[in-house]
């Protein structure tokens, strides 16, 4: 190849140029121009010609857009001839400067050797002097699949013109499409060619272990912080220093986030202690539930207390000393739980005049304490409000109160005061918990586990399963490095410190870094990124997955692998530990336009075309596809299971299937299928429609199928839709509602089809307030639906079946456990829950599922699925995979009724 790079140095240099250079790139994604002409701004040099090299655009095959372009030489073949189809333009926008050129490229090579490239050089005055030429020779394309390639260089403060173009050697065709010609910023120049040795490897993976335990736990880390910058500078540093242990690299990195100033003597700061706490996960996006928040764990997280009281009329009494006290025993969970003992004064309208408490942290877990409140009376006061309170997380028992004034202290104004008179253990008989403390998950029940005196007391207590569990003052998390040594991270801070502490300027976090698919830097960072993402905050995440053997194995491939498309595939295999339907990882610039031109689906394990154009074999609707590229379906949707996540083997074949033919890297399939009648069939098709052009048949997303029907394809009407469209409707004797596939809309809408108000059920937010996933809260958001009934149909049905997920199952089972409606079809999917997104960066999005739902009857939906009142059997037959069968379903029933 040396010679090849000096005879081809020498020709572009010497070849004369055709036309003048063009003042900018143009037409690089070879859309203007004509089919089997050369395209616009692109030109085969002389000296490629003579040889036999010729170029034209095509519609083979094209990357993205209408035609790709073709370079290729016929005829005798002889060692070392080359050619190029290239474009020149004007040098003096780009001295100086770095710049790329990147295309798609793929080749189908017909001599003993050749291969294509693609190629960047510069002309400096009249040639004289050498300046940058790049066409990489250890990464040659032979392969006829669309493969990204680039070239960076700086051009040379003199150069005139810059020509750049496609490379073939020998005989045979070289395609390129949607290429680029851009500057680089400094940031994205750091393109380091890694060979990674086990100590750099050892030293990213126990980097990526404290960098999500700092940037989510660590109370000194901020949200607002360049989070970004911070990760690819530390990862560029970790290359860059290749000889330094693992505890040189971390200490030098996180500086400022490992050390904290130790308490003497084990004293606990009274100001507190700051820790971050996440409700579903660190987000920028505005959600009513979704949010992070750093908190100081002296201070309740529950928005109201547990109250207890009852009110008596202290008119007489107005003026005088009084004293409020209990007998009190139980356990405090939190450090910022206490008792307290308040008193309220009203006046005669009921308006508050004057208010006292005190508080009492030191309570026995076993044996009875009296707690009391002392103070006087206001001269206008006409009530008072007595009141047993819980502060934050706890389970406490009260009893022998009392309410009395000085010099009267045999008479008690309290009723009940010793909790023995109730029915059923529910607190009755003066005493009540607020409706407010209720709703925030407390209870006060009469009990006859403890009691003073007498046979019962009050038993005032959180709920255990809406707690938020917070770390302990200085608490912090230990990690196991590669070698063995212990890394201790503070995940709480006393307020004292975190006020006193300064953080110094780190230059990790400064500069504007970019990401760039491409670059070793950003894909090692974004992996990392990714990782601690999911391994922190997914809940659905695999559990018997060894996380950081899993994520040291994806730095290798990362590694290895060269361009975006193929990192991508990293992050999918990463995605895939989630058993969770909706999770998928997607980048605009690498979503497809294109597709193969069928349709298919599995049945019972087995896999039929639905729907097919062009098939030059005879192929066909019904066909039990055997094989692709001669390997058996099943090998095939087990290998490239990997790349997607899932949580049932419907949705492992309906994902596979789906990622085969619109987001795998393959350009053509064979696929081999068993007729009816047990021939077997093979015929090889391309990746060459539009990816809508081929789609499931259903009716409009809003159609009046008749007069009295109504369909909504709620997969594809959004919330404003789908209200717009009902705010206007006339009266219908009949609605269906589809909810196969991805809903988006809310549930509410249901409530215009009934005068109840539905309690329907529970949301479960996960609460994280220490890594990994250790002791994960939850937050319970009861959930109900206001019925306004504006519609009064004779039927309502739902279309379900095992692509039912997320929101349409809760919306499924609300409408079958309230009666709204009839659910048509097959069992859900059993992942129910909210669909969220969360940014990275470079421009990926992670699309994934978060909450838990518990039904009406308390059963978590997930995994279960909903069971249709109306199931519809689906058969491989001929007519089941070309029609509607569960809307044919429907309309038979609304026709018959």
């Amino acid at each position: 190849m040396r010679i090849h790079y000096l005879l081809l140095l020498f020709f572009l240099l010497t070849f004369p140029l055709r036309t003048q250079p063009l003042p900018y790139p143009y037409n690089l994604d070879f859309e203007i121009g004509e089919k089997g002409k050369l395209p616009k701004g692109w030109f085969v040099p002389s000296y490629a010609e003579k040889l036999g090299y010729g170029a034209f655009l095509t519609d083979e095959e094209p990357k993205s857009g209408r035609y790709c372009l073709e370079l290729f030489r016929e005829g005798k073949y002889e060692e070392g001839m080359y050619g190029s189809v290239m474009q020149s333009i004007d040098a003096k926008p780009y001295r100086g400067k770095m710049v790329r050129f990147r295309a798609y490229i793929r080749a189908e090579i017909n001599s003993p050797q050749g291969s294509a490239h693609i190629w960047v050089r510069e002309r400096i005055g009249n040639d004289e002097e050498t300046g940058f030429f790049e066409y990489h020779q250890d990464q040659p394309m032979v392969l006829r699949r669309w493969e990204v390639r680039e070239v960076k260089g700086r051009i040379s403060p003199n150069a005139e013109v810059i020509n750049f173009g496609l490379l073939l050697f020998g005989n045979g065709k070289a395609w390129i499409d949607s290429a680029s010609f851009e500057v680089l910023s400094d940031n994205e120049i750091q393109s380091i060619n890694f060979q990674l040795e086990q100590r750099v490897i050892d030293n990213l993976v126990d980097f990526a272990k404290i960098f999500g335990i700092v940037k989510y736990f660590n109370p000194f880390s901020e949200q607002n912080f360049n989070w970004d910058c911070f990760l690819y500078n530390s990862v560029k540093f970790i290359l860059e220093n290749k000889e330094q242990t693992s505890s040189y690299i971390l200490r030098s990195v996180f500086k400022d986030f490992l050390f904290f100033k130790k308490p003497s003597n084990n004293l606990i700061d009274t100001s507190g202690y700051l820790a971050w706490v996440h409700f579903g996960y660190p987000s920028d996006k505005q959600h009513p539930f979704i949010y992070s928040s750093k908190v100081n764990i002296f201070n309740p997280i529950r928005k109201y207390q547990g109250i207890v009281q009852q009110v008596i009329n202290v008119k007489e009494f107005a003026g005088k000393d009084f004293e409020f006290s209990a007998f009190v025993q139980g356990e405090l969970l939190d450090y910022s739980s206490k008792i307290l003992l308040a008193v309220r004064f009203d006046d005669v309208n009921n308006k508050q005049i004057g208010f006292l408490v005190k508080e009492f942290k030191n309570i026995n877990k076993k044996e009875w304490s009296k707690v009391n409140l002392l103070g006087t009376i206001p001269q206008n006061a006409h009530f008072a409000k007595p009141a047993i309170i819980l502060v934050g997380d706890g389970n406490i028992f009260a009893d022998d109160t009392y309410f009395g004034v000085k010099n009267n202290t045999q008479l008690n104004l309290l009723q009940n005061e010793g909790f023995e008179t109730s029915k059923d253990s529910l607190l009755v008989y003066n005493w009540r918990l607020l409706d407010v403390s209720a709703q925030n998950g407390y209870f006060a029940f009469v009990s006859k586990f403890k009691h003073r005196s007498g046979e019962k007391s009050l038993n005032l207590y959180s709920d255990k399963d809406s707690r938020i569990l917070l770390p302990s003052p200085n608490e912090t998390i230990k990690v196991i490095l590669k070698d063995q040594k212990e890394l201790a991270i503070p995940i709480t801070i006393s307020v004292t410190d975190f006020l006193s502490r300064k953080l110094q300027k780190n230059k990790f976090f400064e500069g504007d870094c970019f990401y760039d698919l491409n670059d070793k830097v950003s894909q090692i960072a974004i992996l990392i990124d990714l990782w601690n993402f999911l391994a922190h905050f997914n809940i659905y995440l695999k559990q018997d997955i060894n996380l950081e053997t899993f994520l040291e194995k994806l730095v290798i491939e990362t590694e290895q692998e060269g361009n975006g498309a193929e990192f991508l595939k990293v992050l999918e295999r990463l995605a895939s530990l989630v058993n969770d339907n909706l999770v998928r990882i997607v980048h605009k610039d690498y979503a497809t336009d294109f597709s193969f031109p069928f349709l298919w689906k599995s049945i019972n394990g087995k896999v039929f075309l639905t729907n097919i154009k062009n098939s030059t074999k005879g192929i066909e609707v019904g066909d039990e596809v055997i094989q692709i590229n001669g390997i058996p379906i099943q090998k095939v949707i087990d290998s490239l299971s990997q790349f997607v996540a899932y949580s049932s083997d419907d949705w492992k074949y309906m994902k596979t299937l789906a990622y085969i033919r619109l987001l795998s890297s393959f350009d053509t399939l064979e696929l081999t299928v068993k007729k009816s009648d047990g021939s077997m069939v093979t015929e090889k098709f391309q990746k060459n429609i539009v990816t809508y052009e081929l789609v499931e048949e259903r009716p409009e997303r809003f159609q009046l199928l008749n007069e009295k029907v109504a369909y909504f394809d709620l997969t594809r009407l959004s919330e404003k839709e789908l209200k717009d469209i009902l705010d206007t409707l006339k009266h219908n004797d009949y609605f269906i509602f589809d909810l196969r596939g991805i809903v988006l809309t809310s549930e509410q809408f249901l409530g215009l089809f009934t005068d109840k108000v539905i309690s329907y059920g529970t949301w479960k937010l996960p609460v994280f307030a220490f890594p990994f996933q250790k002791n994960v809260s939850w937050q319970t958001i009861n959930c109900k639906i206001n019925g306004k009934s504006l519609f009064n149909p004779k039927g309502v049905y739902f279309l379900i079946d095992e692509r039912t997920v997320g929101i349409g199952e809760v919306i499924a089972d609300i409408a079958k456990r309230n009666k709204i409606g009839k659910l048509v079809g097959t069992k859900t999917a059993g992942n129910p829950m909210e669909m969220v997104s969360k940014d990275f960066p470079a421009g990926l999005k992670l699309y994934f599922g978060t909450f838990k739902v518990v039904d009406g009857g308390g059963k978590e939906l997930y995994g279960s699925g909903v069971v249709p009142q109306i199931p519809v059997a689906l058969t491989k037959s001929k007519e089941d995979l070309v029609k509607d069968k569960i809307l044919q379903k429907a309309l038979y029933l609304i026709n018959t009724n």
